[in-house]
């Protein structure tokens, strides 16, 4: 393993900004991009799971904040490239992680990881023997973790001239012990669709819901919403999609009974955002679709509010915060120069990123205030509810996955405190 060290320069703002203050902000101090994830709250602080990208690799880290300062970052370090994709707060406190390893060959491997007191506890590397998997959403079981993303069966197909590959991309998921067994695990096909994969998991009483989306033969985007026992056994399949157009839903959140789905999609030259309602059986409710005109993306989201970033042509993104109510949305960007998205809020703290140009300061975490009640929203025009759904999904199911030829993982990484290298400068 690499000795890998993780400055942080801090800097101090007093100044306001489109009514937002910028209390504090964070770079890297050996020219890399760091990239924050998320916002989880965690034992009273806040925990930013981010990327470092540069000097050619992408490596991951975690900051820990307290009353709006950094107080802590763990970096970790390793012989491939690794992005966390998830972070979750377990029943007994620790932190669970899961990432994706990139091997030199590029065959990517599940990682997980669960911190107790900033300390790793327990890890595993692993993939279908060797074929290609990557997961982006984890919840907790009562034997370990539920993991969902999508895995590739890939094989080497040789050529006289070069080597080509042969693969098919498949929605997956399975349930681990925290070890690194595996317990079951399965890939689900849908008729029609490739590409499929699953971007993030609801964990409800008694079933899984699994947020995916695949393509069709005319590179069109459905939503797909996975019903399932805690045993891998499929339940209901149901599909959200307009004809003529991608469907991309960003954000699967529970809301006492009732299921949240929150995303995009682009429609006779105009953008939308909506909102749809599910019951537990996932038949639709209700929708709710607004007429944005600006090209979103969806971080996450807290409450009423959906934060992420709008593109504004002339420079990149602002920083973007959606209000939904009753019968109406919201809408509100503000930014500087540089390009900026939102990744999470508290009650009383807005987390932010931007990206400049500067070789010193290629990207940075910031901390602005929270006071929703002094912003200006814009209240967004409402559009038809076009969305539709059918449960008629034909899938198929495997279990067995025959051995890659291609590749076999990634290393583990190594973990280490940074908290010496942080430097704090007020002006």
């Amino acid at each position: 393993m690499r000795s890998y060290l993780l400055p942080f320069v801090l800097l101090l703002f007093n100044s306001t900004l489109f009514s937002q203050t910028l209390l504090h902000s964070y770079y890297h101090t050996n020219n890399q991009s760091i990239i924050p994830k998320s916002v989880t709250e965690y034992n009273n602080q806040i925990v930013i799971p981010y990327t470092l990208i540069g000097n050619s690799t992408r490596l991951p880290g975690i900051a820990f904040f307290e009353n709006q300062n950094l107080v802590n970052a763990v970096a970790f370090n390793g012989d491939n490239e690794y992005v966390i994709n998830q972070l979750l707060v377990s029943e007994n406190g620790n932190l669970l992680v899961s990432a994706e390893g990139y091997s030199y060959s590029g065959q990517e491997s599940m990682y997980f990881m669960e911190l107790e007191n900033e300390q790793v506890i327990n890890e595993f590397i692993f993939n279908e023997n060797g074929n290609e998997l990557d997961p982006f959403a984890i919840q907790e079981s009562n034997e370990g973790v539920f993991v969902a993303g999508f895995l590739k069966e890939r094989e080497l197909v040789n050529n006289s001239f070069f080597n080509m590959y042969s693969e098919e991309q498949l929605i997956y998921v399975g349930e681990f012990k925290k070890s690194g067994e595996k317990i079951w695990s399965n890939s689900i096909k849908i008729d029609g669709y490739n590409t499929g994969i699953c971007n993030a998991m609801l964990k409800r009483s008694d079933c899984l819901v699994l947020l995916c989306h695949a393509l069709n033969a005319d590179k069109k985007s459905s939503t797909f919403l996975i019903k399932m026992n805690f045993k891998g056994e499929v339940l209901t399949i149901k599909k959200l999609f307009i004809n003529q157009t991608n469907l991309s839903s960003n954000l699967i959140e529970q809301k006492g009974d009732s299921i949240l789905l929150t995303g995009t999609f682009r429609l006779n030259d105009n953008q939308h955002v909506f909102r749809v309602s599910l019951d537990k059986n996932l038949t639709l409710l209700s929708q709710s679709v607004f007429i944005l005109n600006k090209r979103l993306v969806i971080n996450g989201g807290r409450g009423n509010f959906v934060f992420g970033g709008v593109l504004n042509k002339d420079k990149g993104f602002d920083y973007a915060l959606f209000r939904f109510y009753d019968n109406g949305g919201q809408f509100f960007q503000f930014g500087g120069v540089k390009s900026e998205q939102v990744v999470g809020l508290t009650d009383e703290l807005l987390y932010g990123y931007s990206l400049s140009s500067s070789k010193e300061k290629t990207a940075s975490i910031h901390v602005f205030d929270f006071n929703h009640k002094n912003m200006a929203f814009d209240e967004l025009p409402l559009s038809e509810s076009i969305i539709k759904d059918t449960f008629q999904i034909k899938h198929s199911i495997n279990s067995s996955f025959a051995e890659s030829t291609i590749n076999k993982g990634v290393e583990k990484l190594k973990m280490h405190s940074s908290f010496n290298q942080i430097k704090k400068l007020t002006p």
